[in-house]
């Protein structure tokens, strides 16, 4: 009998801490190629219950030693590098590499769910046992391409 409650607690907590780790921000396609000079489109939408928002940063890619190398990009433009979204709404993201830039470049586009303006200033609670509230993170991949002359 206690091992039988001590199953269904676990199970309890297991499926609340899941329900509680899905992220309400979700970010499509994580993959863009794009052609220097010509917008992509990227999309960010809120599946969760209360507003959130979302920054856009944009980073070159390289790899040194085997290992991801980030740098602040200033040949890939993202717009809107901030939003702000309702529950259930949906924000198109231009992505574009500039014109002049190399015949082939990748980039990691970084969007991160920050937290609500003012949680600190309204006395959030910083330990865990008042309520923790964590940080999503994603990534998208972006491939920018000139055209080979013919």
């Amino acid at each position: 009998m206690i091992a039988r409650n001590l199953a269904i607690a676990a199970l309890f907590l297991v499926r609340t801490a899941a329900a509680h780790a899905q992220s309400a921000l979700e970010v499509a396609p994580t993959s863009l190629e794009l052609k220097p000079g010509e917008a992509g489109l990227l999309y960010v939408a809120n599946r969760g219950n209360a507003p959130l928002t979302a920054q856009l940063e944009p980073f070159d890619w390289h790899q040194r030693d085997g290992a991801d190398a980030l740098s602040q990009s200033e040949t890939l433009d993202v717009s809107p590098p901030l939003t702000t979204l309702a529950p259930g709404e949906r924000q198109t993201i231009r992505v574009m590499a500039d014109a002049n830039g190399a015949a082939e470049s990748d980039y990691r586009l970084m969007i991160s769910e920050l937290p609500p303006a003012g949680a600190r200033a309204r006395g959030a609670p910083r330990c865990a046992a008042a309520g923790l509230r964590m940080r999503q993170r994603a990534a998208a991949r972006a491939r920018a391409r000139a055209a080979l002359p013919i």
